[in-house]
């Protein structure tokens, strides 16, 4: 059985995360208006790895991809993972 989750550990996982969120607000600021648009998942897949996006960075993501919760027809986390497939 897993252990809960301590305080501290919750912490660790909060601040990774807002880390995440900020580089990806970065990249997306970095690039033209135009792709921007259409930017979401695809500029992830493009940069995962120059940023190191990957299933097993995230600290309670281990089982599955630290995006999944935001993919509403299953489509982003499929991409996600065979673009860590072709990574690894």
């Amino acid at each position: 059985m897993r252990q809960p989750i301590t305080p501290e550990e919750r912490a660790a996982i909060m601040a990774w995360r807002r880390e995440q969120r900020q580089r990806l607000i970065a990249l997306r600021l970095a690039m033209p208006v135009a792709y921007r648009q259409e930017a979401s998942a695809r500029i992830i897949v493009l940069l995962a790895p120059v940023v190191g996006f990957d299933a097993q960075c995230c600290p309670l993501a281990r089982s599955r991809p630290a995006f999944s919760r935001r993919s509403s027809d299953g489509a982003y986390t499929r991409r996600i993972y065979q673009c860590n497939r072709g990574m690894s």
